[in-house]
């Protein structure tokens, strides 16, 4: 705190009159210079203590094949754009001259799908909680989605189970009337 008071800022930040930048967050998303494999879950997060997540992922070997185990060329001039952001889709333009490993600041989590440039891309987990994507050299359009099969399921069954209960009602009325006429 003495730090952030001989810069200027206030430690009491309901008086600060301007933002103040994070210079440790590492944005929506963003290429990594490393991927660093370890054997499962616990080894992931025990690597994470003291990780520079801007440079290196720490991802479960489980995910070996989605990411690849060729050397990532840095690439200082690669940008990752935000350009949709929805509940269920958000939209990233990515341009890079090496291409890479891209590590997006969103929770891992299966039903999410991810495409590039229309095609259907594998989403890895990274840094234990993250997704990863590995992309090739150039500019590209990311859209990923969430649209598990799960709640389709769930649905079917809803709707099924409100027309059984229509029925249902329909031959009840139809009973009434049917007692009340006789």
């Amino acid at each position: 705190e003495e730090g952030l008071v001989k810069r200027g800022y206030s430690s009491d930040y309901s008086r600060a009159k301007f933002p103040i930048m994070n210079p440790w967050a590492n944005g929506n998303a963003w290429f990594v210079n490393e991927v660093q494999y370890v054997d499962d879950a616990d080894a992931e997060i025990a690597a994470l203590h003291g990780l520079d997540t801007k440079h290196v992922a720490v991802v479960d070997k489980a995910f070996q094949q989605v990411l690849g185990t060729e050397a990532l060329q840095p690439d200082t001039t690669a940008q990752v754009t935000l350009t949709g952001y929805e509940a269920n889709q958000l939209t990233y333009e990515i341009d890079s001259q090496k291409g890479g490993v891209v590590v997006f600041s969103e929770i891992y989590y299966p039903g999410w799908t991810c495409t590039v440039d229309g095609q259907d891309t594998q989403i890895a987990r990274a840094n234990y909680v993250l997704r990863a994507i590995r992309i090739p050299a150039g500019k590209h359009t990311v859209v990923m989605t969430f649209d598990p099969q799960t709640v389709h399921i769930t649905e079917a069954i809803a709707y099924g189970a409100l027309t059984i209960l229509a029925l249902l009602l329909v031959v009840f009325i139809a009973m009434a009337i049917k007692k009340k006429a006789a």
